[in-house]
């Protein structure tokens, strides 16, 4: 009886120390965004959208959180950023999405990776995105930057 309790302790506190610790990345994250955000004179928007922007009819229309979201100019074009976590069966998983205002053609980069998927949204957005996979920063600023 004693082995049995040690182990269901041992399981508990191995729970706990694993959500801490998703729960410390998670912020080390969102952290680093913002900083990038304010490096670069974007506008943080913390768990928002802009109003512009909808998700619904598309594959992000399930995204129940959405993290570190910033908008931002480039040299032509309107764009936001954001990560959202999708939950599907038991588990789920964070995706970033870079949304650009107006593009007008294929994302450049979509030639070149054949993993980068582009999504039309309402409102002429169009969402940039790799299948359940959040960017590092990066690749968000290789992604910014070419706007």
């Amino acid at each position: 009886m004693t082995t049995l309790i040690i182990v269901v302790v041992i399981c508990i506190v191995g729970a706990i120390c694993i959500f801490l610790w998703l729960q410390q990345r998670a912020a080390s994250r969102r952290e680093a965004i913002r900083r990038y955000a304010a490096e670069h004179n974007f506008t943080f928007l913390g768990s928002r959208l802009p109003t512009t922007l909808s998700l619904e009819g598309g594959s992000f229309r399930f995204a129940e959180k959405i993290s570190s979201a910033f908008t931002g100019t480039g040299h032509e074009k309107e764009f936001a950023f954001f990560d959202c976590y999708i939950h599907e069966g038991r588990r789920g998983y964070t995706q970033s999405v870079l949304a650009i205002h107006h593009l007008g053609g294929i994302y450049p980069a979509c030639h070149f990776d054949r993993q980068l998927r582009e999504e039309h949204a309402p409102g002429q957005w169009t969402l940039i995105y790799h299948d359940r996979r959040a960017w590092p920063i990066g690749e968000i600023d290789a992604h910014v930057s070419s706007l």
